[in-house]
């Protein structure tokens, strides 16, 4: 070791030494606020989702064709903590159009909206969230405009009802940011290189003298802590360095505290992504008409698992003047993180944005995710939406009809019928709020949902699982005769001509559901169960529980129907009476039961001992499993509430035309398609090699390929390219 490393060395082994006891006390405050960040983003995770659609553009009667991508915030890349997305076509006046949840698996999903041909000329607007992103609402979500044409309608001088238009600091202050600064401290940014973050820190007297003449800085990039440190202020002005080798790319969230850890200033900067090479699209620049495109793409190749994530989709639409504005790797600068930006602002030239101060080029830019006052508070913060990987949450309300008050303190039970039925319970709380879990899958789950309580006039009220759409902004009317492009003109024809031939790019692909394994009896074995096959037919279930059921008893007195069970140990009777089900679903009338056909009864399970689920107690139960096992032979009381519900969308498959030489004859029919190619799930093998096919249509012009998602090592791809078909 030379002289200089043990010199370093030795200085560094005695610097706690060293310290003073304010040093000591500001590296106390710094932890605590290290600590209180890292548990932050640890426990409130941010979740952004992208939205691809094939166009920006369409006519009403279209089909609308998107990917959606979730993406975790702090890794900046897919998350699969999230299975489904919620995606929504709003109008101006913020009222959904159209609704699907999405499946998202390993990060991507897709799906589809059909955009009803009474729809007006105006734009609208694509919004997207998982669960967990409503917590944030409503700046956490995905928001992109479309302008949408009636081609009925549409005249040169329609009038457009639009959100009014403003400029960027006003619908930042609409947006209620707010800078975040104290009089007696000003960090101005003096130099930001690649090499060095340098501010000119102004402070006066009273500030330096209450703070000990220091301040504390921290540095973060998306909930990643880059740099922290004590800044010494000797005198008014305070020049102060960070090594640029230190800032991680993206936005650079820098704080400075006062010396008892108060943020006193916030900075936003952005450090350019050191992109790899681009990737370039193996593709000629000209076609013919119905000629086959074949587009080669070849990705960075990284370790077998990340393959998982890698998924990328591709439209090609006619161009339009300009390339689409979609952008992933543009949007994951800013995301939702800052809230509801502009377009102009999100789906900018990132590079513009290097080296600047973000509070300059966005007016009161704000973190929505990283809140100071929250991650230092003592109140702990409870998530009132959970993030949805295994399981879907419906949720409710049970009122009083009288009254329409909301009842606390109320059991609720959830069935899923079958001869393994699934069963859960819920309690109010004092607002009357229950939920409920499903398992996440493609199946079609039949839902009842009921009150314990059934002789008190109780009514159940599901919750729509999206987000409320938030208030509408302020509307204008716009009549401009430019405000229709020329080429809506083409695309409406088109639309008419594929209606009248009755052509359609939609193709429905029978695919069975997958689904989830057999549930196991949440009752677990039970004491007794008698399969009717095993016996000898008897005419009335008063006499199947007699002769076959020892230590249940049914009776008849005035014309009411009791089942009674006898405790194993005890041989008494339970003060409360037992549970009793048909085909897993709970009834309050033994007389359903009693009034059962034996002849479709497969099955009766009983446990006559006490059997607890999570804190709610079974005074015994008796299950009688029908052969269909459905449910479907007692009619539902009013109190209770049955759904056919299914967590998923189905997802339909985009069709073009194939004019390969396999296909005998010449083709008459007329293809005057508006978007020439959609996939919304391309995976490059394993080599990261990408290829797709698609043919051109007999409408000749510039098209756009645009191609967006994520590649092998989880990087965002964003690629554009124009061709021309002759």
């Amino acid at each position: 070791m030379n002289l200089f490393k043990r010199l370093a060395f030795q200085l560094l082994f005695l610097m706690p030494l060293l310290l003073s006891p304010e040093a000591k006390s500001q590296s106390a405050v710094l932890k605590v606020i290290t600590d209180r960040f890292q548990k932050y983003v640890r426990d409130y995770p941010w979740e952004d989702v992208f939205i691809h659609t094939d166009r920006s553009e369409y006519i009403s009667g279209e089909q609308l064709w998107f990917s959606a991508y979730v993406i975790d915030r702090q890794r900046n890349k897919p998350s699969d903590a999230s299975r489904i997305v919620y995606v929504e076509l709003l109008n101006s006046s913020n009222s959904p159009i159209v609704r699907k949840r999405v499946s998202a698996l390993k990060g991507s999903g897709s799906g589809e909206m059909y955009l009803p041909d009474t729809l007006a000329t105006g734009n609208y607007f694509i919004r997207a969230y998982t669960s967990s992103m409503k917590n944030f609402l409503p700046e956490n979500c995905f928001t992109m405009e479309l302008n949408i044409y009636n081609a009925i309608t549409t005249k040169n001088n329609t009038t457009i009802l639009k959100r009014k238009e403003a400029g960027t600091s006003a619908l930042l202050r609409e947006s209620n940011y707010q800078s975040s600064s104290i009089s007696g401290f000003n960090p101005e940014l003096i130099q930001f290189t690649g090499d060095t973050l340098g501010f000119l820190i102004t402070t006066d007297e009273n500030f330096r003298s209450a703070n000990r003449n220091s301040c504390l800085i921290f540095i973060h990039t998306r909930g990643n802590i880059n740099y922290s440190g004590t800044v010494s202020l000797p005198g008014a002005k305070t020049r102060y360095y960070v090594p640029g080798s230190l800032l991680m790319p993206g936005i650079n969230h820098i704080t400075f505290f006062d010396s008892n850890g108060q943020p006193i200033s916030e900075k936003y900067l952005f450090n350019r992504f050191r992109m790899d090479q681009a990737f370039l699209p193996d593709v000629k620049d000209s076609f013919s008409r119905r000629e086959k495109v074949s587009i080669g793409l070849s990705l960075p190749v990284a370790d077998e698992e990340s393959f998982l994530h890698a998924n990328l989709s591709f439209s090609a639409v006619p161009y339009a003047g300009k390339a689409e504005e979609q952008d992933l790797t543009g949007y994951l600068v800013l995301g939702s993180e800052f809230g509801q930006l502009p377009d102009e602002i999100v789906f900018s030239n990132i590079d513009t944005l290097q080296g600047n101060d973000l509070g300059n080029t966005i007016p009161g830019i704000k973190s929505r995710w990283i809140n100071w006052s929250a991650i230092l508070s003592d109140t702990e913060q409870t998530m009132k939406y959970p993030a949805e990987k295994e399981d879907h949450y419906i949720s409710g309300r049970l009122v009083s009809k009288e009254s329409g008050l909301p009842v606390a303190g109320e059991y609720l039970f959830l069935s899923i019928p079958g001869k393994n039925a699934i069963f859960q319970y819920s309690r109010t709380d004092k607002g009357g709020n229950f939920i409920f879990s499903v398992p996440v899958s493609d199946a079609v789950n039949d839902i009842i949902i009921q009150p314990e309580t059934v002789d008190k006039d109780y009514s159940v009220e599901l919750i729509s699982t999206f987000a409320e759409p938030g208030k509408p902004e302020n509307l204008i009317e716009s009549t401009s005769e430019n405000e229709v492009p020329g080429y809506i003109y083409r695309w409406g024809a088109n639309y008419q001509v594929n209606r009248i031939y009755g052509i359609s790019n939609t193709k429905i692909t029978e695919t069975p559901p997958v689904g989830l394994p057999e549930p196991r009896r949440f009752y677990g074995k039970p004491d007794i169960s008698i399969l009717m096959d095993d016996y000898i037919k008897l005419p009335v279930m008063d006499e199947v529980f007699f002769e076959l059921i020892p230590g249940v008893s049914m009776k008849t007195r005035r014309s009411k129907t009791e089942i009674i069970l006898i405790g194993s140990s005890e041989y008494l009777t339970y003060s409360k009476p037992p549970v009793l089900m048909i085909d897993g679903v709970i009834i309050s009338d033994a007389a359903l039961i009693a009034n059962l056909d034996p002849e479709i009864v497969e099955k009766i399970d009983v446990n006559r001992e006490r059997y607890i689920v999570g804190d709610y107690i079974f005074y015994g139960l008796v299950n009688v499993i029908t052969r269909a096992g459905d449910f479907s032979n007692v009619t539902l009381p009013d109190y209770a509430v049955r759904l056919k519900y299914k967590v998923f969308d189905p997802v339909l498959t985009f069709s073009f035309p194939d004019y390969s030489a396999v296909n005998t004859g010449p083709d008459k029919t007329p293809d005057f398609r508006n978007t020439l190619y959609w996939n919304p799930s391309v995976k490059p093998s394993k080599d990261g090699k990408v290829s797709v096919e698609f043919w051109t249509s007999d409408l000749p012009g510039d098209y756009v390929i645009n191609i967006q998602g994520f590649s092998g090592d989880g990087k965002p791809v964003s690629i554009r390219k124009i061709i021309t078909v002759r």
